[in-house]
């Protein structure tokens, strides 16, 4: 609570309330016997600031009350830059500009639209390549914002067994100044007491959702087998979802 009201006030100081401001803010975390945690965002306005210190909250708050072991924090820095603009982007229209059933060694081909505040639409192509061994099968292309990428990859539920877990997990966020393109498999694989399963041979994947001590965590159905990012203006927000049948 103490990192995000220091966080909060800080950059709330900074800013201009009558002008239209954004901000972005590297905060680096040193403990004792562990990597240092480095933990990016980018935000606009008040409601940015406060999302970035909620975000820091819950972060820390996640290190801090762990039980596995007491964090020793030696340090916590905050880079703060601000700039005098509101940056934000949003998906606002999606084609596909080849057929909805490509064979494998293909690209396919999208057109991805964007609106940025107070400024003209940029169109965007994105090519896509469909890897080989997947004829017959249905695969799914994702194009969206950091948020919804991460629940694709990290099940957000779960147990973890250390605080280097936490810390692993933290260490996975993604930028949210970025469009995030996924192409997707249909996957039978587990969250199984903190540890991503996320190919697991049916009758292996059976037996372990049969089984009734408390073990499992959470089933993952998708896997991403191809991702790219693409650096938009500032924060971005959308998502999309379509299938490829490969043919």
């Amino acid at each position: 609570m103490l990192c995000a009201m220091a966080l909060m006030e800080s950059i709330s100081s900074s800013m201009d309330t009558e002008l239209d401001q954004s901000f972005e803010v590297d905060t680096t975390l040193i403990l004792d016997g562990h990597k240092p945690l480095v933990y990016q965002d980018f935000g606009n306005g008040s409601s940015g600031i406060m999302r970035a210190a909620m975000g820091l909250r819950s972060a820390f708050g996640k290190i801090v009350d762990n039980p596995f072991e007491t964090p020793m924090v030696k340090e916590i820095t905050f880079n703060v830059k601000i700039h005098n603009e509101v940056n934000y982007s949003i998906l606002k229209k999606i084609g596909l500009r080849s057929g909805k059933r490509p064979r494998g060694g293909e690209k396919v081909k999208l057109e991805l639209e964007l609106a940025h505040y107070q400024s003209e639409l940029e169109a965007l192509t994105i090519e896509v390549p469909i890897p080989e061994g997947f004829s017959g099968e249905r695969l799914v292309v994702f194009v969206g914002d950091a948020d919804d990428a991460s629940k694709i990859d990290l099940p957000s539920t779960g147990d973890v067994t250390s605080l280097e877990d936490i810390l692993t997990r933290l260490r996975l966020k993604r930028d949210n100044r970025h469009v995030h393109v996924k192409l997707l498999k249909r996957s039978y694989g587990l969250n199984l007491r903190g540890a991503i399963l996320p190919e697991l041979p049916p009758s292996v994947y059976q037996l372990y959702t049969s089984d009734t001590r408390g073990e499992i965590v959470r089933p993952i159905r998708q896997t991403t087998i191809w991702e790219t990012t693409i650096p938009v203006k500032g924060d971005f927000r959308g998502n999309y979802s379509f299938p490829l049948d490969i043919r």
